[in-house]
């Protein structure tokens, strides 16, 4: 075997062994935590499938569910919401994207009634990374310091599409609250209505 053939061959391998296929996860109140590769084994809460996900793959949410604690999310991860997908918070923050150079997006998901001490009530992004809102609803979220549903610094973008601020309120930034000027902040077709700041 030549050296150019061995070096083919090593740099086939090297890239066959890079392409590994996406999954999509599945969480949903009655799942039985088994793998969350399907909906009969989904996992019951959002952290056990980050948890179990991988860049590139795609968490579905499916229905109602609760979330008692935050979630850190530290990789590129679609979540997609499916049969009227909610996501009910407590007495905490929701999501915090803790990782550079990560691309995080959510489509077609409800997130109500969270209420926390802590910025961004839904979502606190201060690493540079991008994250994507395509048609959904933020509503009735409480932040007591900034970012009634989303505070975000650092840089990268924040993209929102199609989506609905309502009724979301903190001391500053009653929706949302950017805190660095190399944040990007694009809205197209949105409503923002009934948030407040104090």
């Amino acid at each position: 075997m030549n050296k150019t053939t061995l070096t083919t061959l090593l740099l086939t391998i090297f890239f066959s062994l890079n392409l590994v296929a996406q999954n999509t996860y599945f969480v949903k109140v009655g799942g039985n935590n088994s793998g969350g590769l399907t909906e009969e084994n989904a996992f019951t809460t959002v952290n056990n499938a980050v948890v179990a996900a991988s860049d590139g793959d795609t968490i579905t949410i499916v229905g109602a569910i609760n979330q008692t604690g935050q979630v850190g999310i530290g990789k590129s991860i679609s979540f997609v919401g499916q049969s009227n997908a909610t996501i009910t918070g407590a007495s905490a923050r929701m999501y915090v994207i803790n990782t550079a150079g990560k691309t995080i997006s959510f489509t077609n998901i409800t997130f109500q009634d969270a209420d926390s001490t802590n910025p961004g009530a839904v979502f606190t992004i201060t690493q540079n990374s991008d994250l994507t809102l395509t048609g959904c609803i933020l509503k009735n979220n409480t932040s007591t310091v900034n970012g009634g549903a989303i505070l975000a610094g650092g840089t990268g973008v924040i993209t929102i599409t199609n989506s609905l601020f309502d009724g979301n309120s903190a001391n500053r930034g009653g929706a949302v609250a950017v805190t660095s000027a190399g944040r990007q902040l694009i809205v197209t077709g949105s409503t923002f209505v009934n948030n407040t700041a104090t």
